[in-house]
């Protein structure tokens, strides 16, 4: 049976990693909120949905994301790995997404990907029933003296990257200096 990965915010900045998860043999679930976005990412709905699929949900709203995450997992089956973008005024739907895939029951990876300020934050992963919570902190580039954001390209690699190594904490690009963070 293959395994299931969950993207949350795969329509954009992860979208690379949905096609490599893809391409490693995993059904990819992409969660987002328009199809105009999923199908400018990944080519027709039709096409798509051989090897990814797209829940049409907004995290914004944390009763119908709940609903449609659930409804989806029924149909696509058990996640085994979860990497999950949401800004963090969806704090509320995070807690509940971490909380419904620990009581799963079946072993589930979660990488939480966060931006820069997560670097000020302590970091200290607890396994919660056989969820392995894990987080990505995404920083910067030095180049030619000034900062820059990373690029979708890099974020992708940096995520594919911390899947394959499997550390708590990974972060990708620079975080320090903190007074040299782009603008």
């Amino acid at each position: 049976m293959a395994k299931h990965a969950l993207i949350i915010g795969g329509t954009g900045m992860l979208t690379h990693v949905a096609e490599w998860l893809s391409g490693e043999g995993y059904k990819v679930s992409v969660a987002g909120r328009t199809l105009e976005k999923f199908t400018a990412a990944f080519g027709s709905k039709q096409e798509a949905e051989r090897n990814i699929a797209f829940i049409q949900t907004d995290y914004y709203n944390t009763v119908a994301f709940a609903g449609r995450i659930q409804e989806a997992i029924r149909e696509r089956g058990s996640v085994n790995l979860c990497i999950c973008w949401m800004r963090s005024d969806a704090e509320e739907s995070f807690e509940w997404l971490k909380s419904w895939l620990a009581k799963s029951g079946n072993p589930v990876q979660l990488y939480e990907v966060k931006g820069s300020h997560a670097s000020r934050d302590g970091f200290k992963s607890e396994p919660i029933n056989n969820l392995k919570w894990n987080r990505i902190i995404l920083g910067f580039r030095m180049e030619k003296g000034r900062s820059r954001w990373l690029t979708d390209k890099e974020i992708s690699e940096g995520v594919m990257n911390a899947v394959k190594k499997g550390k708590e904490l990974y972060i990708t690009g620079d975080v320090e200096p903190w007074d040299q963070r782009p603008g």
